[in-house]
C-alpha cells in the first residue's frame, strides 16, 4: 500500500497521541513529579487512548476531555483547570480523524509541527514559597510562554486555598 493513500493505522494514532501528551505541559509536570509511577503512566496513556478511540467510534472532544480528566484524577488525584485539557482533547480528536482520513505523510508532517514541552521554563512553588522541583506540596505552576499550546497557570498575588476536600483550584493568569 502506498503511504500517500489514507490509512487507518492504529500505531500512527498511538504516535500522534504520544506527541500530543509529550507537548502538554500540565501532564509533563504531573508525570515528572511522580517518579516511576508517572513515567509508567506516560508510557501507558497513548496506547490506552488509542484503544479507547478504537472501541468508541465518533468520540467528541468533550468525551475525550472527560476520559483524560478521569484518568488524571484516578491515577494522581489531580484536576487541571487551565483550559489545556480542552485543547488537548480537541487536538486528539483532530489527529484521530487525520489518521483515519489522511496519508501517513500528512499526519507525520502535522506531528512534526507539534511544539515540545520545556519543563525548564516552568516554576513550582509550595505553600512555604519554596521554588524548586516539581514535587512541592499544593503546587502552583507558572510558566513564561509565548506558545498558547502549552497552557499553564499562575496565581499572581492570590494564593490558592484548599477546599474542604483538600483540592486546590489554580486559576489561569489573565493576560495584560
Amino acid at each position: 500500500m502506498s503511504s500517500s493513500i489514507a490509512v487507518d493505522d492504529p500505531d500512527l494514532f498511538v504516535a500522534a497521541a504520544a506527541a500530543v501528551f509529550d507537548s502538554w505541559t500540565a501532564l509533563r509536570m504531573i508525570v515528572s513529579g511522580n517518579g516511576s509511577t508517572g513515567a509508567a503512566f506516560a508510557d501507558w496513556l497513548p496506547d490506552a487512548t488509542a484503544q479507547w478511540f478504537s472501541e468508541n467510534k465518533d468520540l467528541t472532544p468533550e468525551e475525550v476531555e472527560i476520559f483524560l480528566e478521569d484518568m488524571l484524577a484516578e491515577n494522581f488525584n489531580v484536576g487541571i483547570e487551565d483550559g489545556s485539557l480542552t485543547e488537548v482533547s480537541h487536538r486528539l480528536c483532530s489527529l484521530h480523524s487525520d489518521c483515519v482520513l489522511k496519508s501517513q505523510e500528512e499526519v507525520l508532517s502535522k506531528l512534526a509541527s507539534v511544539p515540545k514541552c520545556d519543563l525548564s521554563r516552568c516554576q513550582v512553588k509550595d505553600d512555604d514559597g519554596y521554588e524548586g522541583g516539581t514535587n512541592g506540596v499544593q503546587q502552583v505552576i507558572s510558566e513564561e510562554r509565548s506558545d498558547a499550546t502549552n497552557e499553564s497557570t499562575d496565581t499572581g498575588s492570590r494564593r490558592p486555598q484548599p477546599d474542604e476536600d483538600g483540592w486546590t483550584t489554580v486559576h489561569r493568569k489573565k493576560k495584560s
